[in-house]
């Protein structure tokens, strides 16, 4: 009869070994999966620090771009506007002008030196270059 009971806890303890077992790799599992998903919350954190990053980079050189195309439309605004004007005082010359044509002719090349001692001709007629920065 010792020998059942002697067997009957050796089941017995074969059973709770068992348990503690299970629980032990369960715990274990568990930390390992904690580990996992924290390693991978570092990396989306990082990923996105990163993504954030370049996110304000590229609005810097948005608002940059916008400043300098806001500069150009004045530009142009100005030169439409002196472009006007001229026009304007070559409709007034040519009031003044008499039928000679030389006179008339005279009186263009005048307005012409004028006009264009008021702007920078070189500037004007040179093609407008953005290097890699932006600038001009």
């Amino acid at each position: 009869m010792q020998l059942i009971h002697s067997d009957q806890q050796c089941v017995l303890t074969s059973k709770s070994s068992s348990e503690q077992c299970q629980q032990t790799l369960a715990l274990e599992k568990a930390q390992d999966e904690t580990v996992l998903l924290r390693e991978q919350i570092n990396s989306l954190q990082q990923y996105l620090s990163e993504q954030l990053q370049q996110q304000q980079v590229i609005e810097q050189e948005l608002d940059k771009t916008n400043q300098e195309l806001e500069l150009m439309n004045t530009e142009i605004q100005l030169m439409a506007e002196a472009k006007w004007l001229f026009f304007e005082e070559i409709k007034e010359f040519m009031k003044m002008l008499p039928g000679d044509g030389e006179v008339s002719r005279m009186a263009l090349l005048k307005l012409f030196r004028k006009f264009y001692n008021e702007i920078d001709v070189s500037k004007e007629l040179e093609p407008v270059r953005l290097t890699s920065s932006g600038k001009r």
